[in-house]
Parts: C-alpha cells; structure tokens; sequence
C-alpha cells in the first residue's frame, strides 16, 4: 500500500501603500528573492483601511491567496 502525503508550497510576498487614488491603491511589492514590482489594485481587496506607507503582505498557498495587514511575520 502506498502512502502518498499532500505538500503545500506557501509564498509571501511583502508590500507598502505608495498612494491611494479613489477605488485604486498603488502598492510596491517585494518578493523572497527581493525583487520589487508596483501594481495596482483595487482597495476593495484589502480587510483593513489603508493609509500611505501602511505595510500588508500577501500569503499564498496551494488553495488560497489572502492579504493581510501588518508586517509579514518572522
């Protein structure tokens, strides 16, 4: 009988509020490997207010993609 175990694969990636513009936020994200990349999205995609310079990071698993607010945890 074979045994077989499910491995999850779990990314983060750090980000900071650049501007807020109406429905839109402009955020900077940096990846593990320290790359930065800009992006806009929708404010709506955030649980928490934001403000400029607030920090969030984004979890992703094999299932699920979540923002959160705050520093990425150590």
């Amino acid at each position: 009988m074979f045994k077989f175990e499910k491995f999850f694969t779990f990314v983060f990636l750090a980000g900071v509020v650049d501007q807020i513009h109406d429905s839109s936020v402009s955020v900077e994200l940096k990846n593990s490997s320290g790359e930065f990349q800009n992006l806009v999205l929708p404010a709506w995609v955030f649980p928490c207010k934001l403000e400029e310079g607030d920090s969030f990071y984004i979890e992703q698993n094999n299932e699920n993609t979540i923002i959160r607010c705050g520093e990425l945890p150590r």
